[in-house]
Protein backbone atom coordinates (compact mmCIF):
# COMPACT_ATOMS: atom_id res chain seq x y z
CA UNK A 1 0.00 0.00 0.00
CA UNK A 2 1.37 3.46 -0.56
CA UNK A 3 1.73 5.93 1.73
CA UNK A 4 1.06 9.50 0.36
CA UNK A 5 3.21 12.30 2.02
CA UNK A 6 1.59 14.61 4.57
CA UNK A 7 3.86 17.61 3.63
CA UNK A 8 2.50 21.16 3.20
CA UNK A 9 2.80 22.67 -0.13
CA UNK A 10 5.83 24.31 -1.49
CA UNK A 11 5.45 27.77 -1.52
CA UNK A 12 3.58 27.83 1.74
CA UNK A 13 5.51 25.70 4.03
CA UNK A 14 6.42 28.86 5.93
CA UNK A 15 2.77 30.72 5.92
CA UNK A 16 1.42 26.73 7.36
CA UNK A 17 4.13 26.88 9.66
CA UNK A 18 3.60 30.28 11.18
CA UNK A 19 -0.16 29.55 11.36
CA UNK A 20 0.88 26.23 13.41
CA UNK A 21 3.06 28.39 15.86
CA UNK A 22 0.80 31.68 15.60
CA UNK A 23 -2.52 30.35 15.51
CA UNK A 24 -2.35 26.77 17.67
CA UNK A 25 1.02 26.66 19.39
CA UNK A 26 1.60 29.94 21.30
CA UNK A 27 -1.34 31.24 21.39
CA UNK A 28 -3.32 28.23 23.22
CA UNK A 29 -0.35 28.42 25.43
CA UNK A 30 -0.66 32.13 26.27
CA UNK A 31 -4.49 30.99 27.41
CA UNK A 32 -3.34 28.27 29.65
CA UNK A 33 -1.04 30.43 31.06
CA UNK A 34 -3.09 33.21 31.76
CA UNK A 35 -5.89 31.30 33.37
CA UNK A 36 -2.96 29.92 35.98
CA UNK A 37 -3.17 33.77 37.43
CA UNK A 38 -6.70 35.15 36.62
CA UNK A 39 -10.38 33.90 36.57
CA UNK A 40 -11.46 31.87 33.23
CA UNK A 41 -14.52 34.51 32.83
CA UNK A 42 -11.81 37.54 32.51
CA UNK A 43 -10.10 35.19 29.97
CA UNK A 44 -13.42 34.45 28.15
CA UNK A 45 -14.35 38.11 28.06
CA UNK A 46 -11.12 39.11 27.22
CA UNK A 47 -11.36 36.67 24.44
CA UNK A 48 -14.36 38.09 23.43
CA UNK A 49 -12.64 41.29 22.16
CA UNK A 50 -11.29 38.46 19.03
CA UNK A 51 -14.12 40.28 16.43
CA UNK A 52 -12.38 43.98 17.57
CA UNK A 53 -9.22 42.78 16.79
CA UNK A 54 -9.64 41.14 13.64
CA UNK A 55 -11.33 44.53 12.41
CA UNK A 56 -8.55 46.58 14.17
CA UNK A 57 -5.84 44.56 12.07
CA UNK A 58 -7.77 44.55 8.77
CA UNK A 59 -8.14 48.24 8.93
CA UNK A 60 -4.89 48.76 9.46
CA UNK A 61 -3.20 45.66 7.10
CA UNK A 62 -6.15 45.47 4.55
CA UNK A 63 -6.92 48.64 4.64
CA UNK A 64 -10.75 47.46 5.09
CA UNK A 65 -13.91 49.81 4.74
CA UNK A 66 -15.40 50.39 7.73
CA UNK A 67 -18.23 52.33 8.57
CA UNK A 68 -18.59 54.79 11.43
CA UNK A 69 -20.73 52.93 13.32
CA UNK A 70 -18.15 49.94 13.08
CA UNK A 71 -15.74 51.94 14.35
CA UNK A 72 -17.66 53.67 17.44
CA UNK A 73 -18.36 50.17 18.14
CA UNK A 74 -15.18 48.92 17.99
CA UNK A 75 -13.78 51.75 20.58
CA UNK A 76 -16.90 50.95 22.84
CA UNK A 77 -15.92 47.58 22.96
CA UNK A 78 -12.34 48.63 23.18
CA UNK A 79 -13.59 51.14 25.98
CA UNK A 80 -15.36 48.71 28.18
CA UNK A 81 -12.79 46.11 28.08
CA UNK A 82 -10.27 48.43 29.45
CA UNK A 83 -12.25 49.93 32.07
CA UNK A 84 -13.39 45.85 32.83
CA UNK A 85 -9.63 45.02 33.41
CA UNK A 86 -9.07 47.82 35.30
CA UNK A 87 -12.19 47.28 37.87
CA UNK A 88 -11.20 43.34 37.71
CA UNK A 89 -7.54 44.13 38.60
CA UNK A 90 -7.86 46.84 40.94
CA UNK A 91 -7.77 44.84 44.04
CA UNK A 92 -6.07 41.55 42.45
CA UNK A 93 -2.61 39.79 43.03
CA UNK A 94 0.38 41.42 41.38
CA UNK A 95 0.49 38.75 39.24
CA UNK A 96 -3.08 38.71 37.40
CA UNK A 97 -1.31 41.77 35.06
CA UNK A 98 1.06 38.83 33.53
CA UNK A 99 -2.25 36.75 32.94
CA UNK A 100 -4.62 39.84 31.03
CA UNK A 101 -1.35 40.23 29.20
CA UNK A 102 -0.54 36.86 28.05
CA UNK A 103 -4.47 36.21 26.61
CA UNK A 104 -4.40 39.68 24.99
CA UNK A 105 -1.05 39.00 23.22
CA UNK A 106 -2.96 35.62 21.80
CA UNK A 107 -5.60 37.35 20.60
CA UNK A 108 -3.41 39.76 18.82
CA UNK A 109 -1.77 36.68 17.06
CA UNK A 110 -5.37 35.04 16.62
CA UNK A 111 -6.13 38.31 14.92
CA UNK A 112 -2.85 38.85 12.70
CA UNK A 113 -2.40 35.72 11.30
CA UNK A 114 -6.21 35.58 10.73
CA UNK A 115 -6.09 38.31 8.29
CA UNK A 116 -2.83 37.89 6.99
CA UNK A 117 -4.60 34.53 5.88
CA UNK A 118 -7.71 36.31 4.45
CA UNK A 119 -4.76 38.73 2.68
CA UNK A 120 -3.57 35.49 1.18
CA UNK A 121 -6.87 34.05 -0.44
CA UNK A 122 -7.13 31.22 -2.16
CA UNK A 123 -3.08 31.48 -2.58
CA UNK A 124 -2.75 28.91 0.10
CA UNK A 125 -5.14 26.02 0.92
CA UNK A 126 -4.71 26.68 4.46
CA UNK A 127 -8.50 27.06 6.44
CA UNK A 128 -8.28 28.44 9.88
CA UNK A 129 -12.09 28.43 10.10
Amino acid sequence: MHQAKVLFPTGHRLFRFCGFLFWFCLPLTLVIYGGQFINLSTVAIIFAAMPVAILLVSIVVLNAPTSLLQLAGASLALMSLLFFLQETFRDATSDSWKGALAVVVAVIMFACLYVQRKKRGSESQLNLN
